[in-house]
């Protein structure tokens, strides 16, 4: 490693933006001295390329943490490819990685799922709904009527929201139940 890169080899399987990446690649059969280059191309939900930094034999691949805070989270399919000798536009490698979001830079509630901010909702509409004087579900003043769904509806909708989250906690697994045993 002449030019001081990093000890990676290879892309990495995910990308957090707003971070550097860098590694260094090398092809036997395609060497940065004999006139090769090297760029890599993501497609996803964003699309990004980098032509690599020759490096004696190697190639040097930088994407920098102002382009990487640019990629959209989600899946990207990533390829290298070699030009340069006689024309000749070669794929040396390809994959697919993850985009993960910027923890750092993130908002209050923005890396939820919808159902983990719909969750609080919901908790906060149904102990808005069981401690409120005004206990109704519909009223009608003049010709204007309002009808509010039912406490028991809202609860059942949380249930089924609140079950979901744990499910999305658990990896996409469904959470173990809990067995209690009461007095006989």
């Amino acid at each position: 490693m002449m030019g001081g890169m990093s000890d990676a080899t290879a892309i990495p399987s995910t990308i957090v933006a707003g971070t550097t990446v860098e590694y260094t690649r090398a092809y036997d059969d395609y060497p940065a001295s004999a006139g090769w280059s090297l760029s890599l191309h993501l497609a996803g939900a964003s699309v990004l390329t980098r032509i690599a930094t020759p490096d004696g034999d190697s190639f040097d691949v930088t994407i920098s943490a102002a382009s990487t805070a640019g990629l959209a989270p989600g899946r990207y399919v990533w390829e290298e490819r070699v030009s340069g000798v006689a024309g000749r536009i070669i794929r040396v490698a390809g994959g697919t990685l993850q985009v993960t979001p910027d923890v750092a830079a993130a908002t209050p509630g923005a890396l939820q799922s919808p159902d983990e901010r719909l969750l609080v909702l919901l908790d906060a509409m149904v102990e808005r709904r069981a401690t409120s004087p005004n206990d109704w579900e519909s009223s009608q003043i003049g010709p204007r009527a309002v009808t509010l769904t039912s406490l028991e509806a809202i609860v059942r909708l949380r249930n089924q929201t609140a079950w979901r989250v744990q499910i999305l906690r658990n990896g996409g697994r469904l959470p173990p139940r809990k067995i209690t045993f009461g007095a006989i």
